[in-house]
């Protein structure tokens, strides 16, 4: 009889052995609590939940890689390091429930993404929002005011045959006629412009046809943006030095120009008033910080005329290429290396962890 009683102890003992919670659900209920102690009590789906865990791993992948880089710049050397304990987070538990609470998944493909600066007034790291097109679309069917069932985006070449058909007297329902003569000889060079057409299955004589021409497309491409992306003519260094000589970069032009026709056609989509929640208010209010954060405009000024290197969403630009920056380069892949090693392995990444100093 003893020994069975001995047995039930051990077993109550084992039921009661505190369960260790993983960095991600940790870093959950700390922003669930922190908003909440600062907003009020607020109601987080199962859903939503997880995505807030997803946007710890997601946030720690980018700040881990930040770090890597300030500590080889030679500008950025002597700031914070970039660590959790010395980004802002109230700032970014605002942005977390916002982005979160409309359903974005910064680990799926081009909903959201965030880039990382020193605010120079705090000296804490802004950890900013920026929604991809596909995220602008999940927005857009949200809070739309009767969106589109269906958008259709298409890039327009020389030797396509297009025709608009306008809504008029003869057409009652706005279309087009579009037929791809050479499929296999479509040249980025002969982009002529493309449209974007909202589609209404159960009311056609709504659908909409915008066609934009080419200029009005590169206009939405950033003053610097990414030569190794968008395509272009990139200027020739030698030590150190621009040259006047200038090489062709393919990029992807044809992607950047798609995602740029899907961003004008859901930012287009009219916001109804009665489906504005705190999330979409929020969500506006970040991203008018976002527009008016002068440290973010100072560093594109700053490096307006480096090289730019682009991770959908996130911008890094570097010195021009020297030996100095080819070998500080060299050492920064070595250094990523081993930081993948270590995020494959969660005993290393708890080690770390208490070595930073627990935040959540």
């Amino acid at each position: 009889m003893a020994k069975k009683e001995g047995t039930d102890a051990k077993i109550v003992k084992t039921v009661e052995k505190k369960i260790e919670l993983t960095p991600a659900i940790r870093f959950s209920n700390m922003v669930i609590e922190k908003f909440s102690n600062e907003f009020g009590k607020i109601k987080i789906t199962n859903f939503q939940n997880k995505l807030i865990q997803n946007y710890f791993v997601y946030i720690d992948k980018i700040l881990k890689e930040a770090e890597t880089k300030r500590k080889f710049s030679p500008k950025k050397k002597n700031d914070p390091e970039i660590i959790w304990k010395n980004v802002n987070m109230l700032a970014l538990t605002q942005s977390i429930i916002a982005y979160s609470g409309i359903g974005l998944d910064p680990l799926q493909h081009a909903n959201i993404y965030f880039v990382c600066f020193l605010n120079s007034k705090t000296k804490l790291y802004d950890v900013s929002p920026i929604v991809g097109y596909k995220g602008l679309e999940i927005k857009a069917v949200k809070y739309g005011l009767n969106p589109p069932e269906n958008v259709i985006v298409e890039l327009k070449y020389k030797s396509d045959r297009f025709v608009p058909i306008k809504k008029s007297i003869n057409s009652q329902i706005e279309n087009y006629e579009f037929e791809i003569k050479e499929p296999f000889n479509r040249n980025e060079d002969d982009i002529e412009g493309g449209f974007y057409y909202y589609e209404f299955k159960d009311n056609p004589e709504r659908n909409k046809l915008v066609i934009i021409p080419i200029v009005d497309i590169i206009k939405r491409i950033p003053k610097h943006g990414n030569l190794s992306f968008y395509g272009g003519e990139k200027i020739i260094w030698k030590n150190g030095k621009p040259t006047e000589e200038t090489e062709k970069v393919v990029g992807w032009r044809k992607e950047m120009l798609t995602k740029a026709i899907y961003r004008m056609a859901y930012g287009s989509i009219t916001i109804d008033s009665k489906k504005i929640d705190d999330n979409y208010l929020r969500i506006m209010e970040q991203e008018k910080n976002l527009i008016n954060n002068n440290d973010i405009q100072q560093e594109i000024e700053e490096k307006a005329n480096k090289t730019t290197l682009t991770i959908e969403g996130e911008t890094i630009k570097e010195e021009p290429e020297t030996k100095e920056t080819k070998k500080e380069e060299a050492d920064s892949v070595d250094k990523e290396v081993d930081q993948v090693d270590q995020q494959e392995t969660d005993n290393r990444e708890d080690n770390k962890e208490k070595k930073d100093g627990k935040l959540f």
